[in-house]
């Protein structure tokens, strides 16, 4: 009964499928050269809009498999649309329509924009209609559908076919069912049907990885294994059994599958391998056993000798292999502790070449320091000596400021004497000035320049001097000239003053001279001797400095080298 059910089902579908395929769409006709006026009039531009806009739609719902998840409200669809155009055609190509002959051109033209326009939101609402179906299969039987994508992907239909159609069949059935309103049916079927996939896939799996090994294991079983090497038989059953295990517990955990079946093959190689030693031994006669052992015990020897071990072939055969585990250990752990000390001995160097690095660093850290200490020593000379020399000019300032006022005793006492004062005429009140007088303060006056100039350049000085005084006897002179025609009145005691005035002058010249001289070479031993005692305080300091500074310098470079040779000396202690 079953089968008819499904037979009718695949009957069903194919049929569907049948008229999918034979519905033809007619192409919407573009060439309406006979309608030019109701294309001016655009009347049945709406419809060709919504005609070019369903065939894209249809178009695009291919790679959706609609006919497969909605296979009647697809073919409704795909009617609607043959029926819209084909009306479209018509009325375009004819200009009237074939299907409303008894109509007016208007009555004709209104029924038939009305009916195409009927088919394409039929069209639209099965398309529509079919979407939804699809959404809600994928919705229900999304289990079943990924355990078909995973399924296909391992080939089951190679290594199980008939498993492979059966499952086809039954999400096909799912999938019609949903399209007759029967959802809660399927929803309640799915579970069993996951379940069924599932142990298929962990049966697909065991077939992939295992299916080889089981061929091999069964070849191995005709010559009795269980008899003549039992142990080994069953750690190859074991691990297969392992291997079963992991693979039931999650046939997707692809990394410890993989390890689980790398183990049973180990294990078969190994029984396959001692099957062969026993046939061996089964086959050799008695007088051969010997030969055999001794072969055995020759590459046990070369082992020895290989360890740096004795001779132990006096040994009975399980006791050499123990002796040789022993020294084999032992070796195994000397080149450990040799690795270790070889990698301590590494790390000891780099501390070193650390440490070596970083007394080169401090190395060069010094020289920068002591390059520094040099140009602050450098500075701090030139601050000393910008201090004397700012000493020896305040004391250069009060020596001149002292000179200052021993000329102006000096000129005071050198000013001229009563007879240098204007005469009064004896006939009349009449009043003559002595230019004899304005002579002598001028050349006071020209003979003395200001000190600063004097401590700077006395020998420039003591020159313009010397040219004051010419200058007042030069002045002298023309006084003498002058004098008789200016006093007319009192002639005997002008000539008196004249006769007296160049001796007067040369004597106040003289001694200007004199002083400017003198004030001129005390200024300048007075400069000299301050100039001694600041170079000299100037030298004591910078002495100091510079040895204070070298002190410093050699406890830096004293304190960096113990710094090192601390660090060398813990590293030494360290590695012994």
């Amino acid at each position: 009964m079953d089968k008819i059910k499904l037979g009718a089902v695949c009957i069903t579908l194919t049929a569907l499928a049948g008229c999918q395929s034979k519905i033809k769409i007619p192409q919407i006709n573009d060439n309406e050269s006979n309608t030019q006026e109701v294309q001016s009039q655009g009347y049945f531009s709406e419809v060709k809009t919504a005609l070019t806009k369903l065939n894209r739609m249809i178009k695009s719902s291919e790679k959706d498999r609609l006919g497969y998840y909605a296979p009647q409200e697809y073919r409704d669809a795909l009617s609607s649309l043959a029926d819209a155009t084909e009306e479209y055609n018509d009325i375009t190509q004819n200009g009237v329509s074939s299907l409303n002959i008894f109509k007016s051109e208007s009555e004709q033209r209104a029924i038939a924009k009305s009916t195409m326009l009927r088919h394409i939101d039929d069209a639209n609402k099965n398309i529509m209609a079919a979407y939804i179906l699809k959404e809600t299969a994928e919705s229900a039987l999304a289990e079943p559908l990924k355990q078909q994508k995973r399924l296909n992907g391992l080939n089951l239909e190679k290594f199980f076919p008939k498993e492979h159609k059966q499952y086809n069949k039954e999400i096909n059935s799912f999938v019609e069912k949903i399209g007759d309103g029967k959802l809660a049916q399927v929803k309640q079927a799915v579970p069993a049907l996951v379940t069924k996939m599932t142990a298929t896939e962990v049966k697909l799996v065991k077939k992939i990885e295992l299916g080889t090994i089981n061929i091999e294991i069964s070849t191995l079983a005709k010559n009795k294994p269980q008899k003549y090497i039992p142990t080994s038989y069953q750690a190859l059953l074991d691990s297969r059994d392992f291997a079963y295990a992991v693979i039931n517990k999650d046939p997707r955990d692809t990394q410890s599958i993989k390890k689980a079946v790398a183990k049973v093959q180990f294990q078969l190689d190994h029984a396959t391998h001692i099957a062969q030693e026993v046939a061996s031994l089964a086959a050799k006669k008695d007088t051969a056993f010997e030969a055999y052992l001794l072969n055995n015990q020759k590459f046990v020897h070369e082992l020895s000798q290989a360890l740096n071990s004795e001779d132990l072939r006096n040994q009975p055969s399980i006791e050499q292999l123990k002796l040789l585990k022993v020294t084999a250990i032992a070796r195994l752990n000397d080149k450990t502790s040799e690795t270790k000390l070889i990698n301590q001995n590494t790390q000891l160097t780099s501390q070193v070449s650390q440490l070596e690095q970083e007394v080169v660093e401090l190395t060069d850290a010094q020289t920068v320091t002591l390059d520094k200490l040099a140009s602050y020593k450098m500075m701090v000379e030139q601050l000393k000596t910008a201090e004397a020399l700012n000493a020896a000019n305040l004391k250069a300032q009060e020596l001149a400021r002292q000179l200052e006022q021993e000329r102006l005793k000096t000129a005071a006492s050198v000013q001229p004497a009563a007879s240098f004062a204007p005469q009064t005429d004896p006939a009349g009140d009449l009043k003559v000035d002595s230019p004899q007088t304005d002579v002598l303060s001028e050349a006071q006056n020209s003979a003395v320049l200001p000190l600063e100039t004097l401590v700077e350049a006395p020998q420039q000085q003591l020159s313009v001097n010397e040219a004051a005084a010419s200058q007042a006897q030069v002045q002298a002179t023309e006084v003498e000239q002058q004098a008789p025609q200016q006093v007319s009145v009192t002639a005997e005691p002008l000539a008196k003053i004249v006769e007296q005035a160049p001796l007067q002058v040369d004597s106040n010249a003289a001694k200007a001279q004199l002083n400017v001289k003198q004030t001129t070479e005390a200024v300048a031993e007075k400069i000299a001797t301050v100039k001694e005692q600041a170079k000299d305080i100037t030298q004591q300091k910078t002495v100091q400095s510079e040895k204070k500074l070298a002190e410093q310098a050699v406890e830096s470079k004293s304190q960096a080298k113990e710094q090192a040779a601390k660090k060398v000396e813990q590293i030494k202690a360290k590695s012994e």
